[in-house]
């Protein structure tokens, strides 16, 4: 029963449990659907339905204790440092969580005996069906039900169609749930739904309105309907976060979309949707024919099938990043924007030292550069609480960010004395500019939003730096204090087990970087920043990137510490080498110290969960390591992805960070950090032959590449602005002179 042009995800059973179910989503609304024949549900989501409430969390008494621990990490006291860390932590130290807004359920009342069943998720479309047959007599066609649905950006609502063959006899039940206390009132042909997170805390609400050709009536807090053979749903939800009501905000929404029949919606939601979703597309062979849990099956043994898997996988990760992040919608968040738990694991917040950047890692080279915006609009407020926490905890200019955060933009340290690392804001300055990097032309991007973000970081950062005191590694230079590896712990010489120290080596190559994207900022803006010449002097001053003569791994701390766990899933001190470029080809005797380290990672029962398994992936392309990419992402697609495709990280499902798998599949494909254009640096043996179009480029460039038997057999590039670029093709390389809205035949050149 699957469509010729269908290519998506696809099952052969309704699903039993939330991580089989298919999402759905809009950037502001999700759906998760189950597509049952008998109890249908369909789990919404609002962005802005969050526990707690805007509030300081900052902590007078923070600043007191900043010298205890800077004087106790220097004497080497490292327990001492972690007591004292404990009174620096934000009042309350726990965030809220990322909600629910409720189920709606569906319980249809009629029976029999059902068979060819199917239902799926077309990416290309963004738009979810089902299919099944109701068993007829044998002198009877067996009738056809289908069910149809898709949430729409344009129109600002999920919209649901069932339809049955059977003639005018379907009857259902249509309700709301939700685990905390919520109203639910049924009137005319309506569900009105509301709620609040939390004392003090955001009201929301959600509107479902029905259609039928059967008889519809209201009944409490239910719709009833009988003799229908199609029944149509619209629902939407809001919330007050922005100050609006959001019982009005829902009705407005809906009325605004009543003259548009159900097709017109869907073919203005479809339209929306390719603007964005066919900008670029991945193709490593032949589509799988079957469905999505038998593509499982068989990638666990065949290669074939486990490269079918990828490809789908990586165009599935297109469709849920845009599916959650839109100009004027919140981030991405751990789960996108899906969630079915009143405390989600990890609160499904905003995890800065290394979760949330991961989210974006590959939207600008998938050519989604505005999914971005959200991310740069939602650090612009944090950069003004972080302000205060920078001027409360630090007595620092500029503006800081600890490693989470929430929809109330938090820039406390939280959650526990590893939560005292103030480095989430300078790395995320790195992925703004990136996105500068891909769309140089966006002046306004450059002068407006990005160069006040990296001033106010700088700033912080510079005030932030102590000297390193004598008779102790770092002795003289200028070093970050307290300082911890995320999220890893190591065992000093005494034997005390510890986050916390100086120097961490991340710490360091953050802030060299900081330094270094600023430079090129203010001079790329034509202006002398007010911090230049001080960060630039500072620059010269903080310590190097160490080999450890012990392992001749990079060291992870300024101190050549033992590791208390080896395997670690963090592998924070390759930032230099990714996404960072302060490793590369003109560093060779670095590069192969980073190659050790995840060799070294690996060999001691590697830790590691999708978005991890996904950074490495990544660090193995920019060392040109294609088979052993590869060899990371058979490992998340072998061992943890879930039915639906999300990822399974401690357990738990996670949609944002898994970006990291795409993000290195492009790496392999294409690279352009480091001042030239690289073709396939990384192409695995195994790709004997694909595709790839629409691979967007720093310097605003477009790639289109094909290859067989592992050699290129198209390379186009089309200039998105005037410049001289050497391209390399292994060690070939040419020089190309760049003219904006010309295409080059790059074979030409070889």
């Amino acid at each position: 029963m699957k469509q010729e042009d269908f290519y998506g995800l696809s099952y052969s059973t309704p699903a039993a449990q939330w991580v089989e179910a298919l999402p759905l989503g809009n950037a502001k609304l999700g759906g998760m659907i189950y597509g049952s024949l008998h109890d249908e549900i369909i789990q919404i989501n609002e962005e802005t339905v969050w526990a707690g409430y805007p509030r300081c969390r900052d902590n007078p008494e923070a600043y007191n204790r900043l010298s205890k621990i800077r004087e106790s990490i220097f004497q080497g006291d490292y327990d001492g440092a972690m007591e004292h860390a404990g009174q620096m932590l934000g009042q309350p130290e726990q965030l809220e969580s990322y909600q629910p807004v409720c189920d709606v359920l569906m319980r249809f009342h009629q029976h029999g005996i059902y068979r060819e069943y199917w239902r799926g998720l077309d990416i290309t479309k963004a738009l979810y069906s089902q299919r099944y047959v109701r068993q007829a007599d044998r002198l009877e066609r067996s009738p056809e039900i289908t069910a149809e649905a898709f949430c729409s950006a344009p129109a600002h609502l999920l919209a649901y169609r069932y339809q049955s063959e059977y003639g005018k006899q379907t009857g259902l039940t249509i309700s709301m749930r939700r685990e905390a206390p919520v109203e639910v009132t049924a009137e005319g042909k309506t569900l009105l739904l509301t709620g609040q997170t939390n004392e003090k805390g955001i009201r929301f609400s959600c509107i479902l309105a029905a259609e039928t050709d059967g008889a519809l009536k209201a009944a409490g807090d239910r719709l009833e309907i009988e003799n229908a053979s199609w029944v149509e749903l619209r629902i939407t939800a809001a919330s007050d976060f922005y100050g609006d009501d959001p019982v009005s905000a829902c009705r407005r929404v809906l009325n605004q979309a009543e003259q548009a029949s159900y097709e017109e919606l869907k073919q203005a939601h479809i339209a929306d949707y390719l603007s964005l979703y066919h900008r670029h597309d991945l193709r490593l062979g032949e589509p799988y024919q079957g469905t999505t849990d038998r593509l499982i099956a068989a990638a666990a043994e065949s290669e074939e099938a486990r490269d079918s898997l990828l490809e789908l996988w990586y165009n599935y990760l297109r469709y849920l990043l845009i599916c959650s992040t839109r100009p004027g919608s919140l981030p991405s968040n751990l789960q996108g924007i899906w969630n079915d738990n009143m405390k989600a694991p990890w609160n499904s917040d905003y995890h800065p030292n290394v979760n949330l950047q991961i989210n974006y890692w590959p939207a600008d080279a998938a050519g989604l550069s505005e999914c971005v915006l959200p991310l740069a609009e939602w650090l612009k407020r944090v950069a003004e609480n972080g302000e205060k926490t920078a001027r409360t905890h630090y007595r620092a200019g500029g503006w800081v960010l600890h490693h989470a955060s929430d929809i109330f933009a938090t820039t406390a340290p939280v959650d526990g004395p590893w939560g005292i690392w103030p480095f989430g804001g300078a790395w995320l300055c790195r992925n703004l500019y990136e996105h500068h990097l891909y769309n140089p032309s966006d002046m306004g991007f450059l002068t407006e939003t990005l160069l006040p973000l990296l001033e106010g970081s700088v700033r912080f950062m510079l005030d932030f730096l102590v000297e390193c005191p004598a008779g102790i590694p770092g002795e003289g230079y200028l070093v970050t204090c307290p300082s911890h590896s995320p999220e890893n712990r190591f065992r000093a010489p005494n034997g005390e087990i510890s986050w916390l120290t100086y120097g961490a080596t991340m710490d360091i190559e953050i802030i060299r970087d900081l330094f270094g994207i600023y430079a090129d900022c203010c001079n790329k803006a034509g202006v002398k920043g007010r911090f230049q010449e001080e960060a630039e002097q500072a620059c010269r001053r903080l310590p190097p990137i160490k080999i450890s003569p012990k392992t001749g791994c990079i060291q992870e701390w300024i101190d050549d510490y033992e590791e208390a766990e080896p395997g670690h899933r963090h592998i924070s001190h390759l930032y230099a080498l990714h996404p960072g470029n302060q490793i590369g080809r003109s560093t060779p005797e670095l590069m192969e110290a980073a190659e050790k380290v995840l060799e070294r990672r690996l060999s001691h029962h590697y830790h590691g969960q999708g978005w991890s398994c996904g950074w490495i992936a990544n660090h193995f392309a920019r060392l040109g390591k294609g088979d052993r990419s590869l060899d990371m992402l058979d490992m998340i697609v072998s061992q943890m992805l879930l039915p639906n495709l999300m990822v399974d990280a401690h357990g738990h499902p996670q949609v944002g960070d898994a970006q990291a798998s795409a993000s290195a599949v492009q790496e392999m494909l294409a690279q352009s950090h480091d001042g030239e254009i690289v073709l396939l640096p990384a192409l695995p043996a195994r790709w004997k032959s694909g595709m790839a179009r629409g691979l967007r480029l720093r310097g605003g460039h477009s790639l289109g590449l094909a290859w067989a038997d592992g050699r290129l057999t198209k390379a186009e590039l089309a200039a998105g602005t005037d410049e001289e670029r050497v391209v390399r093709v292994g060690e070939r390389t040419f020089r190309l002179e760049l003219k904006q809205g010309r295409t080059y035949n790059l074979l030409e050149f070889l």
